[in-house]
């Protein structure tokens, strides 16, 4: 009896020990794993993530993938930044390493960790210098239904594009900016492709607190999660930056401090007209979150569209990647010079659960509401095609430009707009509407495509 009730007293022993190394090893061990894009990604990337405490060191070990189990015995390792934020809740431990290294065209394997408790091993491949193609996906609004109905749309991009050179987000990823719940189902959704792929996304208003009703401080998950190329505007980090890759420069641009009341817009201005200026690159791709051109009545961003659009039309930009109408709409603009010629293509999309009715405008040339989509960016010498699809796979909208020796573009599309356009209300978009409103809406739809079939 007496060993018994020792056996039973080192089971306890062993049970609460094994409970308590259980729990030391969860509060250290790495999440939210991130790869950020940078300025340039033949040679550098960035790399994010998290623990619930602080570790005794913060490091990354990168090995060229070799195909073998013994990837620790090639690894060159790295030491990370720290530093603490509170996530609404606690203060947790933010770590961060921009890696700058790097060989051009190779698949490394990596890991990060403190030396004791790693994550698994992930890869990341880096861009190729001499190669004149990019492909990559963009996303308009998450911001509802992320842990619900949007990683589907994620996992089918990556039918279309399994190898994308980044995914872009044209902002609000979530809907609460301080909200760590919200944060963690985007990022579980995410999950291994967030460690596979990195982001280049821009803020939107969903990512600043509200004061007063207006927004301000950008939520300190933006800086947490992400590490993008710091070559903005000083005080702008992060939110306002370019990159470069094949022969394209992608400018992200913060629009909610353009909008935000009593700020310094010039700082802003200056430095995207200098990037412009500067620009060695055939294409020129800008991802903003306020559009140019609102689907959803009533909130016309006029101060975006009098301070931005001279500029795209001035400097030649090609195409601009947009957000926050919840809806899908693509203008491609061919007053610039003539029919043949045209100016910026601008798009707007949703990728969420979140939809809003249209105002129906004049100025789209594609529309869709109620309708999840992902956009594929295939940009190869003198060519860029634009793809729009459904989740189900199907094409929804798709346009060509072809660059000319003098820099314009010829604009092609088989898919104008017509009565095939999505314009069916969700019942989201209902919510809040009274019967009267939504008997208006289906007589806008009828007169719209009554219009558009002459």
């Amino acid at each position: 009896m007496k060993a018994l009730k020792i056996f039973f007293s080192l089971l306890v022993i062993i049970f609460s020990s094994c409970q308590h190394f259980a729990e030391q090893d969860q509060s250290l061990k790495p999440d939210r794993i991130i790869l950020s894009i940078q300025e340039d990604p033949t040679t550098q990337m960035g790399i994010t993530w998290r623990t619930m405490q602080e570790t005794p060191k913060s490091l990354v070990q990168v090995s060229i993938e070799n195909s073998t189990p013994d990837l620790k015995e090639t690894a060159k390792t790295y030491t990370a930044q720290t530093y603490s934020y509170n996530n609404g809740k606690q203060d947790v431990i933010s770590h961060r390493v921009t890696i700058k290294d790097l060989e051009p065209a190779t698949v490394y394997a990596y890991r990060v960790g403190d030396g004791s408790n790693w994550s698994e091993w992930n890869t990341f491949e880096t861009a190729d210098k001499n190669e004149s193609k990019l492909s990559f996906v963009y996303f308009g609004d998450v911001q509802y239904g992320f842990n619900t109905v949007w990683g589907r749309v994620l996992r089918q991009s990556l039918k279309a594009c399994p190898n994308p050179a980044f995914f872009m987000y044209a902002g609000d990823l979530i809907t609460t900016a301080g909200d760590d719940l919200e944060w963690e189902q985007f990022f579980e959704a995410g999950d291994w492709v967030f460690r596979t792929f990195p982001i280049l996304a821009t803020p939107g208003n969903h990512e600043h607190f509200k004061n007063n009703g207006a927004y301000g401080d950008l939520a300190p998950h933006w800086h947490a999660n992400f590490c993008f190329t710091e070559n903005g505007p000083k005080g702008l980090e992060n939110t306002v930056y370019y990159t470069d890759q094949n022969d394209v420069r992608i400018i992200s641009l913060n629009t909610t401090n353009l909008l935000t009341p009593g700020v310094d817009i010039d700082e802003q201005l200056n430095w995207f007209k200098s990037v412009l200026e500067n620009n060695p690159q055939r294409w020129t791709v800008v991802t903003m979150h306020h559009p140019i051109h609102n689907l959803k009545g009533g909130r016309n961003d006029k101060t975006i569209s009098e301070i931005l659009q001279p500029i795209f039309e001035d400097y030649g930009v090609d195409l601009i990647l947009q957000g926050h109408d919840h809806a899908y709409g693509r203008l491609v603009d061919t007053h610039k010079k003539s029919d043949k010629y045209v100016g910026p293509a601008y798009v707007v999309s949703a990728a969420g659960a979140k939809m809003y009715s249209f105002n129906f405008e004049d100025w789209a040339d594609r529309l869709a509401t109620n309708t999840q989509l992902y956009q594929v960016i295939d940009i190869d010498g003198d060519e860029l095609v634009f793809s729009a699809y459904l989740v189900d796979g199907e094409m929804f909208d798709q346009f060509k430009l072809t660059k000319q020796t003098e820099g314009e573009n010829i604009y092609t599309t088989n898919y104008p707009r017509q009565a095939e356009d999505r314009m069916e209300l969700g019942k989201r978009a209902k919510k809040g509407m009274s019967e009267e409103d939504i008997e208006a809406y289906q007589t806008k739809v009828e007169a719209f495509f009554d219009s558009n079939r002459k």
